[in-house]
């Protein structure tokens, strides 16, 4: 007897709790019913005015990169790098040709004297593509432009030699105009040794495939004509005889100058001040053969041809 009543009394609970719920879904309906709330019906279809006053959504097709691209090129080949400079910066590059955006950025800068801004740009450059050789010849300039305004070491601007006992530079290299002039003789001896890793033909960015092209592409032959850098493999032997030449590094100096000379870059008095310093050397032969190049990059021919001839006669009488 006592087992059966726990379970009596939870069938009454389950009673009571259908029925509680019963009165409840009654009282809605009910409620529904007297407020003028109806059920759901199906949906019904939108006017007839809808088909023929519909419009589809004009959709601009994407920009040609290049239309902006030639923009900025034409600011660079115009000299006009302050303008040049704030384009880029609003331009996107595709992630493989992002390192010439930096190039140009760095141009412009070093033609505007920010070395600081333009150091930054190719550090950048330099870590996206270290094998460029554009990077490696404008770190170059860089340096050059930074020689410009470092001291020298205390010992070569003379002076009492004791000094050396007691100066210390700077823990940052190069800091001084000696070692900023020998890291731009490595970073252009770089430039040179690099110029095979350049495709001339590379585009800076292709039009999107759903819009036609409207305007040529532009490429890294473009880019390097803008900056006035098409011929920088032979700049960079003009500028490492020009160096050496200063450093009486003389048969060096004259195999860079011959260099820069094969790729169409002019010597000028070059080869005229070779051939002084082999004359002050006693290097006759070689001071005529330089004197004889120097003929074609100088204004005139009678003053290079004299001192040719003057410099054969002094080796055949010493």
């Amino acid at each position: 007897m006592f087992a059966t009543r726990p379970l009596r009394m939870e069938l009454e609970l389950l009673k009571w709790l259908a029925l509680f719920i019963l009165a409840a879904i009654t009282a809605m309906l009910l409620l529904n019913s007297a407020g003028g709330v109806t059920l759901p019906k199906a949906p019904l279809l939108l006017p007839e005015r809808v088909a023929s006053d519909a419009q589809p959504l004009a959709v601009m097709p994407p920009a040609d990169p290049n239309v902006r691209l030639w923009e900025i090129i034409k600011l660079q080949t115009a000299g006009q790098a302050e303008a040049a400079l704030a384009a880029w910066k609003d331009v996107t590059l595709p992630p493989q040709t992002e390192v010439w955006r930096q190039i140009c950025m760095a141009a412009a800068n070093l033609q505007l004297g920010q070395a600081d801004a333009a150091a930054e740009h190719l550090a950048t450059a330099l870590a996206l593509e270290p094998h460029n050789p554009l990077v490696h010849y404008y770190t170059a300039i860089l340096r050059l432009d930074q020689a410009q305004h470092a001291p020298e070491w205390y010992d070569a601007i003379g002076g009492d030699l004791i000094q050396l006992a007691v100066y210390r530079p700077r823990q940052v290299a190069p800091n001084t105009r000696g070692m900023y002039q020998l890291h731009a003789m490595m970073e252009f001896e770089q430039a040179i040794e690099l110029a095979g890793h350049l495709d001339p033909a590379m585009a800076l960015a292709l039009p999107d495939y759903r819009t036609p092209a409207t305007v040529p592409v532009v490429t890294v032959a473009d880019l390097l004509k803008a900056l006035g850098a098409e011929k920088f493999v032979g700049q960079s032997h003009n500028m490492l005889g020009a160096m050496c030449l200063e450093r009486e590094a003389l048969d060096l100096a004259e195999t860079h100058m011959d260099a820069a000379d094969e790729a169409g870059v002019c010597v000028v008095f070059g080869y005229r001040e070779l051939g002084a310093a082999y004359e002050t050397q006693g290097r006759y032969n070689d001071a005529a053969r330089a004197f004889l190049k120097s003929i074609g990059h100088e204004g005139g021919v009678i003053r290079p041809m004299w001192r040719f001839l003057e410099n054969v006669g002094n080796a055949v009488t010493q």
